[in-house]
């Protein structure tokens, strides 16, 4: 018989069987020789899953997808806790039952299969956490039922689809930026030379100049982001003052195309604070930062910036005044996710990783409909 928990949840159930009860499906499903080379032959994970959504048996690619070295580290657990998943531990209930669960592919795929009795695929993004190392997995997740001995199981098999995604990103992202970036210099310069009053060419030379910016910029955006998750990036750290950096910041994206018609400003009492850093990795996040909150921000809106003395460091910030609905703020840190549609994402989810992996920052944000949005990245001085 199950255990009973009685602790609440925001989406999936939270009992649990005991462990006798996941120890003997798994003695069971290891007696069927066939079964283990079935799973084991297969190039992704799978598991089998209990009406609890507890793995009861599992194939050797999840032992080796998490590092496991043997079943037992394994069993028991749910498909979120096994992957280290960050939601995982943020109720007693576990896997499933978070705030963030009812948005996870992975549950969702679940449930469906297990309450419908059918085969469910869905695309997962899992932030991870492990040995204090953060990483990202984007997945697909096919859930089907499976009878055996009269009881309901379920097969979960999760294929990494990560190359895929990075792919697709570069594709349909990076090239589609940098083309239309480099049209807009090409157009602008051919249209220049055919024009004769002079302050429509210096006009019009601006505007080529904006765009050769944001063309330049986009390759080091993806320089930068390839590196750092190929843990490819060498740190050149220098003394830098905080108010001077922050201010070239904003002079190098009031250039960009999100600035236009848009006002920046930069807050009063912004501290000039001495720290020691990776000048080019602070200026990215800073400007990705900003860049994310002029995009939010409406035309003729303002988007006001700062930094001031915290602790022993500093924090940077940038505030706009829209606010962002709770279903985005469960998924805004994660790969590949993005409110500008499919295959975006990339802005929040690099600011994590550049400013926590590399540079052992906290990157965090507030929101509410009265006061609005704000980011803030905190570094040690």
């Amino acid at each position: 018989m199950a255990q009973t928990d009685v602790q609440s949840t925001f989406f999936a159930p939270a009992e649990r069987a005991p462990e006798w009860a996941v120890r003997k499906d798994f003695e069971a499903f290891r007696s069927l020789t066939e079964l283990k080379e079935i799973l084991d032959a297969l190039p992704y994970v799978a598991a089998i899953l209990n009406s609890q959504r507890q793995i009861v048996y599992l194939n050797q690619a999840l032992m080796d997808m998490v590092g496991a070295k043997s079943a037992d580290e394994l069993l028991g657990k749910r498909a979120g806790e096994a992957l280290n998943c960050i939601h995982a531990a943020e109720t007693q209930g576990g896997c499933g039952t978070s705030e963030a669960c009812r948005l996870c592919g992975a549950a969702q795929a679940t449930v469906h299969s297990q309450l419908h009795n059918e085969k469910v695929t869905e695309e997962c993004r899992i932030t991870a956490s492990k040995d204090g190392t953060t990483f990202s997995f984007d997945l697909s997740v096919t859930s089907s039922p499976y009878h055996h001995d009269g009881v309901q199981y379920t097969i979960l098999a999760i294929k990494d689809i990560g190359d895929e995604k990075r792919r697709r990103s570069l594709g349909q992202i990076f090239f589609h930026d940098i083309i239309n970036h480099a049209q807009s210099v090409t157009g602008l310069l051919t249209f220049a030379k055919d024009v004769a009053d002079v302050n429509e060419v210096d006009e019009l030379l601006g505007l080529a100049h904006m765009a050769s910016m944001e063309l330049m910029d986009g390759i080091l955006s993806q320089r930068d982001l390839l590196a750092a998750e190929n843990g490819e990036v060498r740190l050149m750290k220098r003394t830098l003052s905080s108010r001077t950096l922050l201010q070239e910041c904003v002079n190098l994206i009031s250039h960009h195309f999100a600035a236009h018609d848009r006002v920046m400003v930069v807050d009063d009492a912004s501290a000039d604070c001495a720290m020691t850093t990776d000048e080019t990795l602070l200026k990215r996040i800073i400007i990705n930062m900003v860049k994310n909150a002029l995009e939010a921000t409406p035309v003729k809106g303002t988007v006001r910036v700062g930094c001031e003395k915290s602790g022993t460091g500093v924090r940077f910030w940038a505030h706009n005044a829209t606010f962002i609905p709770r279903h985005v703020q469960l998924q805004i840190f994660q790969r590949s996710y993005s409110t500008k549609g499919a295959n975006r994402g990339l802005g929040t989810y690099s600011m994590k990783l550049l400013g926590e992996q590399l540079l052992g920052g906290t990157v965090s944000f507030t929101t509410d409909p009265e006061s609005g949005t704000t980011f803030f990245f905190d570094l040690s001085a």
